[in-house]
């Protein structure tokens, strides 16, 4: 069961030169990936037999960050068949590795929210995925 839907995006407003638009057998349904990154991700979900359910662009966050209201959207958040859930970050390790870069901010942002609302967070690499 997935609490989440994905936020709808135009692809022209998302980061990403590569866009996906493939069946899940998982979830019955299209997903929309805008990275190749974020594809493979995918794959590693859609065949793990710990993964109940995904969802893609699931939730867009407003978090006070030095003084001013920001907004980001996660990648994926995760179900797994023991209840656990976390959102997840899909990004290149050589873009994280640079701060301060929008990147690095983004995903501070991230962290953040998740330690605040109490959720596990996870920025998963091209080292972990491929």
């Amino acid at each position: 069961m997935c609490k989440y839907k994905p936020i709808e995006m135009a692809r022209s407003m998302h980061y990403g030169n590569n866009y996906f638009n493939t069946y899940s057998i998982k979830l019955k349904r299209n997903v929309r990936l805008f990275s190749e990154l974020e594809y493979h991700n995918y794959l590693t979900l859609e065949l793990d037999s710990f993964v109940d359910s995904f969802c893609e662009q699931p939730l867009k966050i407003e978090i006070n960050l030095d003084e001013k209201l920001v907004t980001s959207i996660f990648d994926m958040w995760v179900l797994y068949k023991d209840g656990s859930e976390e959102f997840q970050e899909v990004k290149y390790a050589k873009e994280i590795e640079k701060p301060p870069s929008r990147t690095f901010c983004q995903i501070q942002k991230q962290q953040m929210w998740c330690e605040q609302h109490e959720y596990k967070y996870t920025i998963r690499t091209d080292k972990e995925i491929i």
